[in-house]
């Protein structure tokens, strides 16, 4: 979407008309839309992802003639249109001084891919209901960021988030709204991570957490060498890493190589509990968060 504003300073107009081109002479692909002669903005919402378009903006009085800005007086503007982000995607946390009281401290880590390098600046939208009605919150993460941290949330809350590009007037679509549930399920009390030295064994990394206070039916694990955990994620579901069931009575297990992890790497772990009813906790990082192998 482009949205045009202006100062009207028309006299005597019946109407306005707005005009849209490829070319600053308005020879190609010209789009015309009549507005009332009061009228002090407009959007374009057929307007294309990375194509430049010039706009000018005509007083008409059917008797009189027309007034049109042009070039010289500045009012002839050519816009691009940014691409929308892409990829947006969520994960709910707790950290690990208080993951055992009922999440309190939750947050939603937000990941985006950009969709170019044209736009000026990023809006990001949460909301408690699909339509976007509901406590709706506007976000202005940085332009070059591709994550963020939504720390004003509440457990047992369900989020919708989604986003936009914008450059000058310009607009993109917004990207597909996600659904974010907070969960408030215990988290594990906490979780470490330490470079290990098998014998025999050159990468190793070993894993030990403590339980929340209510009975876990399982835990799932996963690895990345990515702290977003964007890629090159690997689940453990239910079944430790050396063979071992993750339950409430095996609350440790050891990565090696065996597992596909390679020495001097670094990877980041983390872990959530779910319960006899289904459902699952917040996610939580190890301590320390990256771990470098030997």
């Amino acid at each position: 979407t482009v949205t045009l504003t202006w100062n009207n300073t028309a006299v005597n107009a019946d109407y306005l008309l707005v005009e849209r081109a490829l070319d600053s002479g308005f020879t190609t692909g010209l789009v015309q839309a009549s507005l009332a002669s009061n009228t002090t903005s407009y959007s374009d919402t057929t307007a294309a992802t990375g194509v430049i378009y010039y706009y000018r903006i005509t007083a008409v009085n059917t008797i009189l003639g027309c007034c049109r800005s042009s070039a010289a007086s500045g009012c002839v503007i050519g816009l691009v249109v940014p691409a929308t982000p892409t990829c947006l995607a969520a994960s709910v946390y707790v950290s690990q001084a208080t993951a055992n009281t009922a999440n309190t401290a939750a947050k939603v880590e937000l990941t985006w891919i950009n969709g170019g390098t044209n736009q000026t600046g990023l809006t990001l939208l949460r909301a408690t209901d699909a339509n976007f009605t509901a406590n709706v919150t506007t976000i202005n993460p940085s332009n070059s960021a591709n994550s963020y941290t939504d720390t004003d949330v509440t457990a047992g809350t369900t989020y919708y988030y989604k986003m936009l590009a914008s450059n000058g007037s310009a607009c993109s679509a917004y990207s597909t709204a996600i659904t974010v549930a907070v969960s408030s399920a215990n988290a594990p009390a906490s979780f470490a991570a330490t470079p290990g030295n098998l014998s025999g064994i050159q990468a190793s990394v070993i894993l030990s957490w403590t339980i929340s206070a209510n009975p876990t039916l399982s835990w799932t694990l996963q690895r990345s060498t990515d702290p977003l955990f964007q890629t090159g994620v690997t689940e453990h579901p239910t079944t430790g890493l050396i063979g071992k069931p993750i339950t409430a009575a095996s609350r440790n297990t050891t990565e090696n190589s065996v597992n596909g992890i390679a020495s001097k790497t670094t990877y980041y772990y983390r872990l959530r509990a779910t319960y006899s009813n289904g459902t699952s906790s917040a996610w939580l990082k190890s301590t320390p968060t990256a771990i470098t192998t030997k």
